[in-house]
């Protein structure tokens, strides 16, 4: 998987994580008469629009590993993931800030500063439920150098790596059977979610193999034909596996076999079809500051936006102005590092 075709998949996932939020409860569209003529499945396909955290966990681990591959030592790795997680925490204050000043002065209203904290920290973010995922990925990224360690470190590392994996393992297995140990498991499980955690490890073992594979063997294209029907019918089976095995909007178990052959599927597509990539990739480019605003965008103009009558004008409205609030953080970050790049060349 090349690196575009990895940002189109976040671009996918993106979209599909819009959709998920934005029809999630279709009992709030029940004062726009025929707003939806078929809510049930619309519901059922937004619970299903859950796919999209799976999808960005697995393109996390495998542009992971080849963040780390060539990191020589444990300090080097770390670094790696650190300096990662200091940027996404940067980005994700930088939003907040300008959230808690448009809501106090704009919107007068009331902030409860005593949770801040956890919001800055996004381990209760009570602000902005979406931001939830910002704690999962920073396990994710403590975690990298663990397994870049185990695959391709030396010994010495796989060693010190596989012994710390079956340390942790056995500690979850033998916490809850020691007086007191069971809430250790249960805060742990309360702040990292296990299929999200597999789902990057999945992504990340894809990219070993697939290094090892091409090393060996060479890359082999397969006919654009070939590509788009594979494609379309792998697409068509995570699709219809995904929507019969989801009973709730929170179920992502599924997701540990599914998102693979969506993954898939996706790249087959989009090297059949180039105006794809190209197209999911845009979004994918500014997928992390569409993360971040869109629920605080939703959240203001929803009844607005629910009236335009139109479920389609509807997701559009949000799908824009979330885009719009995003290209303008993405914007004033660039001058932000243009800025201070320049200085530093100017020395």
């Amino acid at each position: 998987m090349k690196r575009e075709e990895s940002r189109a998949l976040q671009g996918i996932a993106v979209l599909l994580m819009l959709f998920h939020h934005f029809f999630l409860y279709t009992w709030l569209f029940d004062d726009v008469p025929g707003f939806l003529s078929h809510p049930a499945v619309t519901e059922h396909f937004a619970w299903c629009g859950r796919i999209c955290v799976g999808i960005f966990s697995f393109v996390s681990g495998y542009g992971m590993y080849h963040a780390l591959k060539k990191a020589d030592s444990w300090g080097k790795a770390f670094a790696g993931s650190g300096r990662r997680i200091l940027r996404l925490y940067l980005r994700l204050w930088c939003v907040l800030g300008l959230m808690l000043l448009l809501w106090s002065t704009v919107f007068g209203e009331t902030i409860v500063w005593a949770e801040l904290p956890m919001n800055l920290t996004a381990m209760d973010p009570t602000y902005n439920a979406t931001w939830w995922f910002v704690r999962e990925y920073l396990w994710m990224l403590l975690l990298a150098p663990f397994g870049r360690m185990l695959l391709i470190g030396d010994k010495r590392q796989k060693v010190v790596s596989a012994a710390a994996a079956i340390l942790g393992v056995g500690m979850l297995l033998v916490l809850p059977r020691i007086p007191g140990g069971s809430v250790v498991v249960d805060t742990v499980k309360t702040y990292a979610e296990l299929v999200f955690l597999i789902l990057f490890a999945e992504g990340f073992f894809t990219a070993y193999l697939q290094e090892r594979f091409a090393k060996r063997r060479g890359e082999k294209k397969l006919p654009a034909p070939v590509r788009a029907a594979a494609g379309i019918l792998l697409m068509a089976a995570a699709v219809t596996a995904r929507y019969f095995t989801t009973k709730q909007a929170a179920d992502a178990k599924q997701d540990i076999l599914i998102v693979p052959v969506f993954a898939l599927a996706a790249v087959l597509l989009m090297r059949a079809f180039a105006p794809l990539e190209k197209g999911c990739g845009f979004f994918g480019k500014h997928s992390l500051y569409l993360w971040l605003v869109h629920g605080l965008v939703w959240q203001r103009t929803f009844v607005f936006a629910k009236h335009l009558g139109h479920p389609l004008l509807y997701y559009l409205f949000e799908l824009l102005l979330s885009l719009a609030v995003a290209l303008l953080f993405w914007a004033a970050e660039r001058m932000f590092v243009s800025h201070f790049k320049g200085k530093g060349e100017g020395k």
